[in-house]
């Protein structure tokens, strides 16, 4: 029988060589062989091999083998690996983390006579582009052979955790689904990397295994690896209209136009199960293809020239979520435990290979906390309380916290609420934070503790509906939106207004509405223009009636800056005219992007809240000039938290605008704020009650 496995190095090979028998002496008469020994055949070899091109990364090739005797084999690089052996052929398989393009000899070789070989060369193409491997202080870094760099957009909403069935470090996002976030994700820019996006272009493959760690409900879009704003690749679960799939998206332009390629593959993730998915974009026969666990599960047409991100400040690549210029959207909330991009348009085999190499049975905890609550950026005095509100927990549970080294702290329980005593020890820094269960621990997030004597007060929001509490048929600053906040008991909502060419107030956000501009229509010009439920466009005098039946939800009124400022003042003394009137003015608090509006109204009202709408620092001239709410964007005031301490020291209150995402209203919570204005009231309206 043939040898069968000799994988040996060209060097080795010729070092363990036989030293060659030194040669007999002839007898004195000729030895004549017996008749029934065959006279051996000289040994003759020949290799040919099936692949004249470039070899695409996990895919294979066959060399082909004729000799008369066993052979072996040697590889110049590890690019290559024997897949499969028999008495005439040797199938190799290309590894899929080449650096670059290269050259690769393979030498097959006699066994009767070694100095008996023959060589061929398979040219293999680079295969990972990028791999992202996280690590567990938080941060991420390419493993490929590029070694790219990548940004760690650190935050909250995020941590990194060891998970034991995976056999590596795991990124877990808490984010609330769909969401837009402006930190706790992880970035790789290529917009000025022409080699990557070249890459891209000639037809690419990506690599992802995930978990999703919460039911989606009525979030849309849902991105935990992607590139696609405008155009770009990656994967998302759907939207509730297109069933909620893993699919692959990438964008590309034939005869026909710019499209989105839906490969969806039918299969929707169940909450807490981790999924393997490789989607491929093949260029030269114009489809996209995914597969999910090894499994191919759909191929659609994407013909023509594949489409980067329309915008430059796009291009990179999110694990967590989705670009959207320097931030992230589409936002995650689970797991990713691997996330890839290859130069190569992987074939079966390679998926196969793939799937059989990546972390299989992953689990997490037997048990797990939702709805999680818990002020992620906070001050906190030694030996004082932190406080976790989420459903699952059990008496026995403990929080622990965990940097350098772990804190067992000792829990209470008070309805959905873990309390913590803080050790009087701690100190400040970053803590990931767990639910300990025995000898089992459940990832729940990070937090920002600030230790100090005199921890900063934390107190329960007052909830602001922005726009009126819209949605479900009801417009954005309609009658049926106040009504809505009206019964929600809500705080305040928010309202938006502009004054017309007669003097009459109207309330919408934009200047222009049914193709006309208020402030340079009349109310004539305005009396036919409906809102999307059939109401009229509503006057302030109808936003002041439907106010006066519950004034326990305030009017916080915006006065919208118009084309002069003559304009601005003459829609502000109307508006202070009306709320008089009206008896209301104990029940309005007033907003505005213009600084002399908020001044005129600070004069005419003393004592009314004031909130200008602004990015400064300098917050005791807007005090001096009876400016009494420094009113932010929370983008902005979360880079500068010590705003919401100068604020109060100087008697002024804080609004945070728009804060829809839940990790963001609890962290604006634990930085203090008075207000937050927001989309979802009902949302804040459920924290405030679960958490205070």
């Amino acid at each position: 029988m043939k040898l069968r496995r000799i994988i040996i190095a060209l060097a080795l090979l010729a070092a363990c060589t036989p030293e060659p028998a030194q040669e007999p002496q002839k007898p004195d008469t000729p030895v004549t062989p017996p008749d029934d020994k065959p006279v051996e055949e000289s040994p003759y070899l020949v290799a040919k091999v099936d692949v004249k091109s470039v070899m695409e990364p996990g895919s294979t090739v066959t060399v082909s083998v004729r000799s008369n005797y066993d052979w072996a084999y040697s590889i110049s690089s590890p690019l290559l690996e024997e897949r499969e052996m028999t008495d005439s052929t040797l199938v190799l398989a290309s590894c899929l983390n080449s650096a670059a393009d290269e050259t690769v000899s393979v030498t097959i070789m006699s066994d009767k006579d070694r100095s008996l070989t023959s060589t061929v060369q398979v040219k293999v193409k680079c295969g990972l582009l990028l791999d992202f491997v996280f690590d567990y202080d938080g941060t991420a870094h390419d493993a490929s052979p590029h070694s790219y760099w990548i940004d760690t957009k650190d935050g909250v909403n995020m941590m990194t955790y060891n998970n034991a069935s995976a056999g590596r470090t795991v990124a877990r996002f808490f984010n609330s689904l769909g969401g837009y976030v402006t930190d706790g994700f992880y970035k790789f820019e290529y917009n000025s990397n022409t080699a990557f996006q070249n890459a891209l272009a000639d037809g690419h493959s990506l690599e992802v295994l995930f978990m999703l760690a919460e039911d989606p409900g009525d979030a849309g879009e849902i991105k935990m690896f992607s590139s696609m704003e405008q155009g770009g690749t990656g994967f998302l679960i759907t939207d509730m209209s297109r069933g909620r799939e893993i699919t692959f998206l990438p964008n590309t332009t034939d005869a026909v136009g710019k499209n989105w390629r839906w490969c969806r593959s039918g299969v929707v993730p169940e909450v807490g199960k981790y999924y393997h998915a490789i989607g491929v974009w093949d260029k030269a026969v114009g489809k996209a293809r995914i597969y999910i666990d090894g499994r191919l599960e759909a191929e659609v047409d994407a013909a023509g020239k594949w489409n980067p991100p329309y915008n430059a400040l796009s291009q990179w690549i999110c694990v967590g979520g989705d670009p959207s210029n320097s931030d992230c959207q589409s936002a995650w909330n689970g797991d990713v435990v691997l996330a890839r991009v290859y130069d190569a348009v992987l074939d079966d085999a390679a998926v196969d290979s793939l799937w059989e190499a990546a972390p299989k049975n992953i689990s997490a905890t037997s048990f797990k906390i939702d709805n999680v609550l818990y002020m992620s950026e906070c001050e906190v005095a030694p030996g004082g309380e932190f406080v976790v509100a989420g459903k699952g927990f059990k008496s026995g549970d403990k929080i622990i916290l965990e940097s350098s080294s772990q804190i067992v702290c000792e829990t209470v329980l008070s309805g959905e609420r873990a309390i913590a005593t803080l050790p009087a020890d701690i100190v400040s820094g970053t803590y990931k934070i767990y639910a300990g269960r025995g000898a089992e621990s459940a990832p729940i997030g990070n937090v920002r503790l600030t230790v100090t004597d005199t921890p900063r007060a934390i107190h329960a929001p007052k909830v602001v509906a922005h726009r009126g509490f819209h949605g479900s048929g009801r417009p954005e600053n309609s009658i049926a939106a106040l009504q809505a906040a009206q019964d929600g008991g809500f705080y305040g909502s928010e309202c938006d207004l502009w004054i017309t060419t007669d003097g009459v107030i109207y309330v919408n956000h934009d200047g222009t509405i049914g193709g006309k501009n208020i402030q340079s229509s009349s109310s004539a010009d305005l009396a036919s223009v409906k809102l999307s439920n059939g109401e009229p466009l509503p006057t302030f005098q109808q936003y002041l009636d439907q106010a006066k039946k519950n004034t326990a939800t305030r009017l916080v009124i915006e006065i919208k800056q118009h084309s002069s400022e003559a304009r601005d003042f003459a829609c502000t003394d109307e508006m202070l005219r009306m709320v008089a009137e009206a008896g209301l003015s104990d029940h309005v608090d007033y907003i505005s992007f213009s600084r002399a509006i908020c001044e005129r109204i600070a004069t005419a009202r003393p004592g009314a809240t004031v909130g200008y709408l602004s990015s400064t620092n300098n917050l005791s001239d807007l005090a001096a000039h009876g400016i009494n709410c420094a009113d932010f964007a929370y983008s902005f005031i979360f880079n500068v938290p010590s705003l919401f301490d100068r604020a109060h020291e100087l008697g002024m209150e804080v609004n945070v605008w728009t804060v829809d995402s839940t990790t963001d209203m609890m962290r604006a919570i634990g930085l203090g704020t008075d207000y937050i204005t927001t989309n979802k009231p009902d949302v804040l309206a459920d924290i405030v009650a679960r958490f205070f």
